[in-house]
C-alpha cells in the first residue's frame, strides 16, 4: 500500500443517518468486515500503551452488524477499515470514538508526497465537513482516526479546519 493522506471529519454525535449516508456514498457494498479491535470500556490510558492482548474483539457477520455495534454504546471505541466503492480512494475508515462521536475518513494515495495531493486532501476535508455537518475536519499522512479525544487532532495533522458557528 503506498503512503496515504488520511482525511477525516469528526461528527459530534453518532448520527445514524450521517454514517449511513457516508457508507452508502463511499463503501463498496460487497465489503466484508473483519474482526474489530475495540478499546476496553473504561480504559483511560494512551492507546499505544494498551497491550495487544488487552484489546477486546468483536467479529460482526457483516457491515450492518458492525455499525449497529458502534451505535449500541457511546463508550465503545474502534475503527473499521473498509473497501472503497471508488478507485479514487485507498480505503474508507469509520471510527467510533469514546464519548459518542464518530470520525468518517477517506485515504488518498500520495506516493510522491505531492503538494497537489495535499490540495486535494484539503478540498476533500472541507467538503466532508460541510456535507456531514462535522465539528472539525483534518488530514495527516498515515494517521488513524483519533478514538479517545477526536476533538483534538494529532500534532502531525497537516491541516485542521473547524466548523463555523452560524
Amino acid at each position: 500500500m503506498p503512503p496515504c493522506l488520511d482525511v477525516y471529519v469528526v461528527v459530534a454525535d453518532r448520527s445514524v443517518a450521517q454514517v449511513e449516508a457516508f457508507v452508502a456514498e463511499y463503501v463498496d457494498p460487497a465489503v466484508s468486515v473483519g474482526s474489530l479491535s475495540v478499546v476496553p470500556v473504561g480504559y483511560q490510558g494512551a492507546l499505544d500503551d494498551l497491550a495487544l492482548e488487552d484489546w477486546e474483539t468483536f467479529d460482526p457477520p457483516g457491515l450492518a452488524e458492525a455499525l449497529a455495534f458502534g451505535f449500541g454504546d457511546p463508550r465503545r471505541a474502534f475503527t473499521m477499515y473498509l473497501a472503497p466503492m471508488s478507485m479514487a480512494f485507498d480505503q474508507v475508515l469509520v471510527g467510533f470514538a469514546r464519548g459518542g462521536s464518530v470520525t468518517l475518513g477517506l485515504s488518498l494515495d500520495d506516493p510522491f508526497n505531492s503538494p497537489d495531493r495535499r490540495d486535494d486532501a484539503r478540498r476533500l476535508a472541507d467538503e466532508l465537513l460541510a456535507t456531514y455537518e462535522g465539528e472539525l475536519a483534518w488530514f495527516a499522512a498515515e494517521e488513524p482516526p483519533v478514538l479517545l479525544d477526536p476533538s483534538n487532532p494529532p500534532g502531525r495533522a497537516l491541516y485542521v479546519t473547524r466548523a463555523t458557528q452560524p
